[in-house]
This record gives structure tokens, C-alpha cells and sequence, in this order.
């Protein structure tokens, strides 16, 4: 393989794995966002607000599961967009958000 080859995949691999990320979050942080509205009655403008409200445990449970989707969403996105080993990818992008 030439260097120029390797160093698409590694960019084309960072790359998956960063818009899984992006996935994830817009996914996740929408959703959150768009429950403690609804429950708050209006958007929440202060933090402590916003946290009270996120904080409830109906919204916590929910979390799980919205969370999960996400995952899930975003590691398909990062599997398919590095268009090689697939599992890996996924499982990079899983230790990623792991760690934040």
C-alpha cells in the first residue's frame, strides 16, 4: 500500500468516527432539550432550571433509552461512513464517548 492510500483510510477513519460523534450528540442533546421544554412548559433559559427539570427521574429513564438510540445511530453512521471494519469503528467510537 502506498502512504497516500493509508493516510486516506486514517483520515476517512477519524473522520467516522468524529461525525458519530456529532451524530450522538445532536441527537441526544435534541431530544433532551426538546423533553425539558416540554415539561418546563417553555424553553428553560437558567441552567439551574434546566438541570432541575433534566434531573426528574421520568426524564432521567427516558435518558436511557434516548441515549441509547443515539448510540446506536451514531455508531451505524461511524461504521458506515469509514467503509471498512465496521465493529471497530463502532467500538472506537463507543470507548470515545466513554471517556467524555
Amino acid at each position: 500500500m502506498k502512504f497516500k492510500d493509508i493516510l486516506i483510510q486514517v483520515i476517512r477513519s477519524v473522520l467516522g468516527i468524529f461525525i458519530g460523534s456529532v451524530v450522538i450528540t445532536i441527537i441526544a442533546e435534541g431530544i433532551e432539550f426538546v423533553l425539558v421544554a416540554l415539561v418546563h412548559g417553555s424553553i428553560a433559559t437558567d441552567q439551574d432550571v434546566y438541570f432541575e427539570v433534566r434531573n426528574r427521574l421520568p426524564i432521567l429513564s427516558l435518558k436511557f433509552f434516548y441515549n441509547s438510540l443515539a448510540g446506536l445511530v451514531g455508531g451505524y453512521v461511524a461504521a458506515w461512513s469509514a467503509f471498512r471494519a465496521p465493529v471497530i469503528h463502532g467500538l472506537i467510537l463507543a470507548t470515545v464517548q466513554l471517556s467524555d
